[in-house]
């Protein structure tokens, strides 16, 4: 659960605006799908003020610290995941100081070499810079699950351009 004393202020602040809470620890309106649940500690709760409601929801913001914990537990969650055609080995290469995370997978399917990442990622100036990203759901919806904000990470498969266009960090 978010933290007591921010959601406490939060509803203070609903409070003297006028609003009531009318439900307290409501289901959230995620998860977008089963296996990527809300890891950031959010709560959520129904406020009501003039006949209108709406849901808040009390969040809490993942700090640059946590960054490495949070990418260590993406890429080791996608690591047991094995392939299901040929013989692929997968490898967790992570250099934690320079701030280098990788899964790679490599082998033999069906008479083809395969050899690449499947997750690469590096932490430059306190953001996420997500180099690839070849998974299903999408790395920058499971560190937005984990409390990480858009604006701390950038998509850096897509050319510097492209990137203003994204609710994401430019650089």
């Amino acid at each position: 659960m978010a933290s007591n004393d921010l959601k406490n202020d939060f509803i203070s602040c609903l409070a003297k605006d006028g609003w009531r809470i009318v439900q307290d620890s409501c289901a959230l309106p995620f998860p977008l799908s089963e296996r990527y649940d809300d890891k950031s500690g959010a709560t959520a709760f129904v406020a009501e003020k003039a006949g209108e409601q709406v849901v808040a929801i009390v969040k809490r913001v993942a700090q640059p610290s946590e960054y490495p914990q949070i990418i260590r537990s993406i890429i080791d969650w996608h690591a047991n995941l094995k392939p299901s055609v040929g013989d692929i080995e997968t490898e967790v290469i992570i250099d934690e100081q320079a701030g280098h995370f990788a899964l790679h997978h490599s082998g033999w399917a069906n008479g083809y070499r395969i050899h690449g990442a499947v997750i690469h990622i590096d932490i430059r100036n306190n953001k996420i810079w997500i180099q690839h990203d070849g998974t299903e759901y999408g790395v920058a919806n499971e560190l937005i699950s984990a409390g990480v904000q858009k604006e701390k990470i950038v998509l850096a498969f897509h050319s510097p351009e492209m990137r203003k266009y994204t609710d994401f960090a430019v650089a």
